[in-house]
């Protein structure tokens, strides 16, 4: 590269957003809607910040989002971020060659490797998913149970599956939030509950076309 891209938005305020950017090719990000929305939280004594200083709260915002990149990067592989900058990894995941969690994905089409692992990564607008809803659907994603999924329904199947699992299999979401870890009887019950919901889903979506 000849030149040093700065990239100052106001929509950028989470780790995915910043890994985003600079994995298509930013050097520095100024996320400044971020920074004064931290700053309003503090002037309003949201979440009992009302008594730090603004200087500090900022400075431990950026910090844990340069945690967060560099725990994505390490996630895929990369240990440098000369690396990961300008990677633009969309079109290397649309080739099966996306790295994720240090192993190559071998149940994903070739044709449409990359196209729903976007769509699951989405979020909307100050609705965040719990963590333990990101393992469940990060895992049925990883595990191929997605497959058959067509993409422009993938974030509906995303959301109607928690909503889904939340109300039939609870144990589910509380030994993931508990053990931290999907162990085999975590596996085995996340496999049950998506082969339940998908004829529910396949049923829905066969009502609706007739």
């Amino acid at each position: 590269t000849q030149v040093g891209l700065v990239v100052e938005c106001g929509d950028a305020r989470e780790v995915h957003h910043m890994a985003l950017l600079i994995g298509y090719g930013a050097g520095a990000v100024n996320p400044y809607l971020a920074f004064e929305s931290v700053e309003d939280m503090i002037a309003e004594g949201i979440n009992s910040l009302g008594g730090m200083d603004r200087h500090t709260a900022v400075k431990n915002y950026i910090k844990a989002a340069g945690k967060g990149v560099l725990k994505v990067m390490s996630k895929m592989g990369i240990s440098t971020v000369a690396s990961y900058t300008g990677a633009q990894f969309r079109p290397v995941i649309k080739q099966e060659k996306l790295i994720f969690a240090g192993k190559r994905d071998q149940h994903v089409p070739r044709e449409t490797a990359g196209h729903r692992r976007p769509e699951i990564l989405k979020q909307d607008q100050y609705v965040p998913l719990a963590a333990e809803k990101q393992v469940l659907i990060l895992y049925v994603a990883t595990s191929g149970m997605l497959d058959a999924v067509p993409v422009p329904e993938v974030r509906r199947f995303e959301r109607e599956l928690t909503q889904f699992v939340e109300t039939n299999y609870p144990s589910i979401l509380k030994n993931i939030a508990a053990k931290k870890a999907l162990d085999d009887g975590i596996k085995a019950e996340v496999k049950t509950a998506v082969e339940a919901f998908k004829e529910r889903f396949t049923a829905a979506a066969s009502t609706a076309a007739n």
